[in-house]
């Protein structure tokens, strides 16, 4: 075999960032939104708690500095350098705040009434936490303004018959790579009914059966909370039956075949059930 030599550049400088914070604020998120918790828990998003970033090193003077009055706006261009990271061409989701020391000061000693500075980063958080679950259930820049963010449930699922003519109207014909055009074990299964107390049960167990095919089956159902609570009449005496794990973590859910059913806010108003796949 020929000789491999591994070459290190001297124009690069390895440094964290935030590394004391950003775990906490990470799991935060994480442990806010029943999907994003639930794909956590079953590996499908890891986080990487790394604490490395890449970056090339170019030492010139920032242009942004500046006296300001307070609440004075003012602009922030990108620096010339540090400004590329390893994955240079990742999207970021970010949540920005506004604090003026002035208003600290004023609200501080023996007649605080909050504490403004941990005030605003909670919101801060649950915004972050807020929009993200908005992407999730979002189109994902499929035919929109907005390509940046997540590509949500809805630009994957089609709410439409799994038939060869209707794959890629409304959503997107290639998820993951893999065209839905091409192979039909990768179409989503849909099923429409009347009215939950008519038929709601019946078409959820064809969904179910037809999403179990293949060595696997559905691990949460996500679903519009009125269908929840129509749902949750039907199974009364049963409703001891609990995924104790999102039920610990603030979740309320009913099983169904095993599997959680959990209502989402986002999905209020829709009649939507999702029934999910994360793992395998």
């Amino acid at each position: 075999m020929p000789a491999v030599t591994a070459t290190i550049p001297f124009d690069r400088v390895y440094s964290t960032t935030a590394a004391a914070e950003r775990s906490t604020v990470a799991m935060e998120i994480v442990q806010a939104n029943p999907l994003l918790w639930h794909m956590y828990r079953e590996g499908a998003v890891v986080y990487e708690g790394g604490t490395e970033c890449r970056l090339p090193v170019v030492l010139t003077e920032s242009q942004n500095v500046g006296a300001i009055a307070t609440y004075a706006t003012f602009s922030t261009t990108p620096e010339d350098g540090p400004d590329k990271a390893r994955f240079p061409t990742w999207y970021k989701n970010r949540a920005s705040m506004v604090i003026d020391n002035t208003e600290l000061a004023q609200n501080r000693g023996k007649y605080q009434i909050v504490n403004l500075l941990q005030s605003k980063l909670a919101i801060s958080k649950i915004s972050m936490v807020n929009d993200l679950s908005r992407q999730m259930y979002a189109n994902g820049g499929v035919g929109t303004a907005t390509p940046k963010e997540l590509n949500g449930l809805q630009s994957m699922i089609e709410f439409i018959p799994a038939t060869a003519a209707g794959q890629g109207t409304t959503g997107s014909a290639t998820v993951g790579g893999i065209s839905k055009l091409v192979f039909p074990n990768w179409w989503n299964q849909y099923g429409e009914m009347t009215a939950f107390g008519t038929d709601g049960l019946d078409v959820w167990e064809e969904v179910y059966m037809d999403c179990s095919k293949k060595g696997t089956h559905p691990d949460i159902i996500l679903v519009d909370p009125l269908v929840y609570r129509f749902y949750k009449r039907l199974v009364a005496p049963n409703q001891e039956e609990r995924d104790k794990a999102l039920w610990d973590q603030g979740f309320d859910n009913l099983l169904f075949n095993g599997t959680p059913v959990v209502p989402d806010d986002e999905l209020a108003g829709t009649g939507k059930c999702f029934f999910l796949t994360t793992s395998g």
